[in-house]
């Protein structure tokens, strides 16, 4: 389309995709003689083609590989920043990530992203230090505030790849979330953390599967923001399960796993270790761990 002299202002033109033909990429632009204010492509004759688009953007649209050679992470952050109150999609395949992805905690640039299952978020590059996480809900623009106009954040399926450098997902700075259908693989500390951000996060996180690489000191699920909700989730190879450091929280059905039987420190791992209070846990279980359930601090229902 960039290259094609004979397109005329005013027509709709359709893609067959963005880099090579066939690789999700697709796309329909209407031709016009006036920069557009929103996402557009400059083409070879002076005109431009503004991308015709719904509330659910596909990345492959916007330049981004997922053949995972590529780094994605600039053009991915790009269209996070760039058009809140979407759904953002990513088609299957593997995003290379070098350096986290940001996403604000102000309730008006919130963002969905929406991964298709075989579609993996994969850290790559030797950037990444202990305290990294692939992606940051609230990361910047961090906010206290359930009342303003705006759509909930939360992220669907895929794949989080941790490769063994990276953490997986943080809350620190938002609060009304949601994290479902995704597998988390590969942690190297922390799987997913959910921090205090005055007192509560909301957080709803339901059907996860947290996979780390049994190093020590290493945590499945850490909470320190109150009134979060977890259904439905297995965490397996951390030397703690779950670790929570706060209250209100509702636990269903979560089962920690350990399964490292060469774990030099095993008289040190805990299923759930639990220093809050007023906790609800139904139905949670611990498997193999040398403590199951380690009380401490506070008293938890």
């Amino acid at each position: 389309m960039i290259d094609d002299r004979t397109l005329k202002n005013d027509i709709v033109v359709e893609t067959l995709g963005y880099h090579t033909i066939n690789d999700g990429g697709n796309a329909t632009y209407q031709i016009v003689d006036i920069k557009p204010n929103t996402y557009y492509e400059k083409l070879n004759n002076g005109l431009f083609g503004k991308l015709i688009y719904n509330n659910k953007l596909n990345v492959k649209q916007f330049g981004v590989y997922g053949d995972g050679l590529n780094d994605d992470t600039a053009l991915i952050q790009y269209c996070i920043d760039t058009f809140p109150f979407h759904r953002i999609f990513f088609p299957d395949g593997i995003y290379k990530i070098t350096k986290p992805i940001i996403i604000s905690g102000t309730p008006s640039e919130s963002v969905e992203l929406i991964l298709s299952r075989y579609a993996i978020l994969q850290a790559d590059s030797a950037n990444w230090t202990d305290g990294d996480y692939i992606i940051e809900l609230g990361g910047k623009n961090s906010t206290y505030d359930a009342n303003s106009n705006g759509a909930t954040t939360g992220i669907s399926g895929g794949i989080i790849d941790c490769n063994g450098i990276a953490n997986g997902i943080v809350n620190n700075g938002g609060r009304q979330f949601y994290i479902r259908n995704t597998d988390i693989k590969h942690v190297k500390n922390i799987g997913l953390a959910i921090l205090e951000n005055n007192t509560s996060a909301d957080a709803d996180v339901s059907n996860v599967n947290i996979q780390g690489t049994n190093i020590t000191n290493s945590k499945g699920i850490y909470v320190t923001a109150n009134d979060n909700t977890f259904t439905n989730i297995r965490v397996n190879g951390f030397q703690t399960g779950v670790h929570i450091e706060s209250g209100g929280n509702m636990l269903q059905n979560i089962h920690p796993l350990y399964t490292d039987g060469t774990y030099t420190n095993y008289i040190n791992t805990i299923g759930f270790y639990v220093a809050g209070y007023n906790n609800l846990f139904n139905n949670c279980y611990s498997d193999g761990y040398s403590k199951a359930y380690y009380i401490a601090d506070y008293y938890s229902d």
